[in-house]
C-alpha cells in the first residue's frame, strides 16, 4: 500500500476510494509478501470484509466513520482482538471475547483490523520466524517483529505494537518505518499480556509522523481498567499543521559512540544536514550504561513476577532466553528492586532537566542495521527512555552500506509528546524517503498461515 494511514482515511471519507478497495489492496499485497516475510499470525479476510463494508454503507448514509475511516491496521498479538486467538507468540493461548481498550478504541475511529501480527514470544527477545523486508536474510527486530515488517513491507499502513525496552522503536527502524512510543500512561493497557507492568508501553508503527499524530490523537486515553493510564495533551493533528522553528536538539553522543562506524558516520551525516537547515546541535552525556542495566533489573523482576508460571512449564515452550532471564529475575533480592527503583527516578529528574533547554534528544535509533535473524537486535539506544517514561520517535534517515534502513530516534519530555510530534515533522520534511523494499526473485515458502473461516 503506497499511501500512508492519514491519506487513506481522507480518501474513504471524501468517498475518493471505498474501504472495500482498501481493504482488497491490502490483502493483495500481503498475498505478495507473506510467503517471504512471515509477518502475520493470522489474518481475519472474513472480518476485514464485513468491517469495510459498515463503513462504506455508514458513508453512504451520509455517517462519519471516525478519524481512521477504512484504514487497515494489524495488531501486535499479544493484544486481545474478539473472536482472534491471542497466542502470544508460542503454542496454545486463548481466545479473547472482549477488544483490548487500544483496539476497541481502534474500532470506533473507523479502523478495520486485518488480523495479527508475529511478536517475539511473551514480547520478550526469542527470534520468531519473521524477516526483514528489505533483506529476508536479516531480523526485522524485535518484539514487534510482524508489526515492524508487515509496516515496512507496505502490507498495511500502521500496526500496533508494545514496546518495554526497544520493541516497538527498534522493528519500525530495522523496516524503515516510523515507530512512535508515547509518553507512559498514555493509553490503557487492559487486555494486553503484560511484560514489565511499569516499563511497559503500547506503540505505532506507521508510515509518517502525520500518522503517528492520528494515532496518537485516537487512541490517548485513560482506561479505567488500567491505573497507570492517564488524560494527556491532544490536538497534535491540528499543531503539526502550523510552522515549526528549526529546533535545539541534545546529541547524545555516548550512543554514537556505541554504533557501529557505518551507523555512525551516517549518523553525523545526517546531523550535519539537520545542522545545516537551522537545528542547534548541542552534545549531551548521559550514564547509557547505568540506565540500561535498571531497566534491566526492573524488566527481569518484574517479568519473573508477572509470568513466575512460565519458569516451571516453559521447558515445553520454544523461549530458551525469556525462561533464562526469568530465572534470573526471580532470584533478584527485594532491595535491588527498591535501589533501581530510586535510581530511575533520580535519573527520571535529571533528564528531565537537561530537555528543559532543548527541544529533544537525537541520537541513532539503533547501533547498527538489522543482523541475522539469530537475534532480535541492541535495545541499548532504547532502554533508558522505556525506563523513564518519555515519549520517542524513530525516523527512517537513510540506508546503510549493504542498503538497509537506519533510523534517527528523537526523545522528548515526559507527556510533551505532542511537542515531539512537532520536532519530528520537522526533522522528518529535512530527510529523503526511503525506497520501498522489493521482493526477492525467488519467493520462498514458509509456514502456513492460519486464517478465520
Amino acid at each position: 500500500m503506497l499511501l500512508d494511514a492519514t491519506r487513506i482515511a481522507a480518501a474513504v471519507r471524501q468517498r475518493q476510494r471505498s474501504a472495500r478497495e482498501v481493504v482488497a489492496e491490502a490483502f493483495r499485497q500481503i498475498d505478495r509478501w507473506e510467503p517471504v516475510i512471515h509477518a502475520w499470525a493470522i489474518l481475519d479476510r472474513v472480518g476485514a470484509a464485513e468491517q469495510a463494508a459498515r463503513i462504506d454503507a455508514q458513508i453512504a448514509a451520509g455517517i462519519d466513520p471516525g478519524p481512521l475511516a477504512g484504514v487497515p491496521v494489524g495488531v501486535k498479538d499479544v493484544i486481545d482482538v474478539a473472536g482472534l486467538p491471542t497466542t502470544n507468540g508460542v503454542p496454545g493461548g486463548h481466545l479473547p471475547a472482549r477488544d483490548a481498550f487500544v483496539v476497541g478504541r481502534l474500532r470506533a475511529a473507523g479502523a478495520i483490523i486485518i488480523g495479527k501480527t508475529v511478536t517475539a514470544p511473551f514480547a520478550f527477545v526469542d527470534p520468531p520466524v519473521t524477516r526483514n523486508p528489505y533483506h529476508p536474510g536479516r531480523t526485522p527486530g524485535g518484539s514487534s517483529s510482524g508489526a515492524g515488517a508487515a509496516v515496512g513491507a507496505r502490507m498495511v499502513p500502521a500496526s500496533l505494537g508494545t514496546q518495554t525496552a526497544g520493541s516497538t522503536l527498534r522493528p519500525a527502524s530495522y523496516c524503515g518505518a516510523v515507530g512512535f512510543k508515547p509518553s507512559f500512561g498514555w493509553t490503557g493497557r487492559s487486555g494486553i499480556t503484560p511484560l514489565a507492568p511499569s516499563l511497559d508501553h503500547v506503540g505505532v508503527i506507521c508510515r509518517s509522523v502525520a500518522d503517528a499524530a492520528l494515532f496518537f490523537d485516537v487512541l490517548a486515553a485513560p482506561d479505567p481498567a488500567d491505573p497507570d493510564s492517564a488524560s494527556l495533551p491532544l490536538g497534535a493533528r491540528q499543531l503539526l499543521s502550523r510552522p515549526v522553528l528549526p529546533p535545539r536538539l541534545g546529541v547524545v553522543e555516548p550512543l554514537l559512540r556505541r554504533a557501529d562506524e557505518d551507523t555512525a558516520s551516517r549518523t553525523r551525516g545526517w546531523l550535519a544536514q539537520l545542522e545545516r537547515a537551522g537545528a542547534q546541535l548541542v552534545p549531551i552525556d548521559l550514564p547509557l550504561d547505568l540506565l540500561v542495566a535498571i531497566q534491566r533489573v526492573v524488566m527481569w523482576a518484574e517479568g519473573a513476577a508477572v509470568h513466575r508460571d512460565l519458569t516451571r512449564l516453559g521447558e515445553r515452550l520454544p523461549i530458551p532466553r525469556l525462561r533464562a532471564t526469568l530465572r534470573v529475575g526471580a532470584l533478584l533480592p527485594a532491595d535491588v528492586l527498591l535501589r533501581a527503583d530510586r535510581l530511575r527516578r533520580r535519573y527520571r529528574a535529571q533528564v528531565a532537566e537537561v530537555l528543559l533547554g532543548l527541544d529533544s534528544l537525537i541520537m541513532p535509533t539503533t547501533t547498527t542495521a538489522a543482523g541475522s535473524p539469530e537475534t532480535t537486535g541492541d535495545p541499548t539506544p532504547l532502554a533508558p527512555w522505556s525506563l523513564l517514561g518519555l515519549p520517542a520517535i524513530t525516523l527512517p534517515a537513510g540506508l546503510s552500506q549493504e542498503g538497509l534502513p537506519l533510523g534517527l530516534q528523537l526523545v522528548g519530555a515526559v507527556r510533551n509528546d505532542v511537542a515531539l510530534l512537532r520536532v519530528a515533522a520537522w526533522v522528518e520534511a529535512q530527510l529523503e524517503p526511503l525506497p520501498a523494499p522489493t521482493l526477492p526473485p525467488e519467493v520462498a515458502g514458509g509456514p502456513t498461515l492460519r486464517e478465520t473461516s
